[in-house]
């Protein structure tokens, strides 16, 4: 992957909160089959507010959605050049989980950080 210098998760959700619009980044990614520095481009609009149940406590969220887009034509046969990713971001801006895929022929990858989301429910309760 190139360009993570830029990549917008990095600074999620401030950035994308201090914007009108959506925040737009440009990255290329290798696949297999001989499809190198493929361009991509990824745009998040604003969150949308979510409550997740995660070890049994409501955690209050801003789901945030990235979608993405291939820029060039691939060597071989694409079903979709376009996909989403999901992220879910507690009120103080700590990731939570995650929805991802690396291409839209690729299986998606779910991560909830568990300690992050108990951290969060001990405060809450403190």
């Amino acid at each position: 992957m190139a360009n993570t210098k830029n990549d917008p998760l990095k600074s999620l959700p401030q950035e994308i909160n201090s914007k009108s619009n959506t925040s737009l980044w440009s990255t290329a990614i290798d696949l297999n089959h001989d499809e190198y520095s493929h361009p991509i481009e990824s745009t998040f609009g604003p969150p949308s507010q979510q409550t997740l149940v995660i070890l049994g406590q409501n955690i209050a969220t801003r789901m945030y959605v990235e979608n993405l887009s291939y820029q060039a034509p691939a060597k071989y046969i694409q079903l979709t050049s376009q996909w989403q990713n999901y992220f879910w971001y507690a009120e103080d801006g700590t990731l939570i989980k995650s929805k991802q895929q690396i291409s839209p022929i690729t299986d998606a990858i779910e991560i909830t950080y568990l300690s992050r989301a108990a951290r969060i429910s001990q405060v809450a309760v403190d």
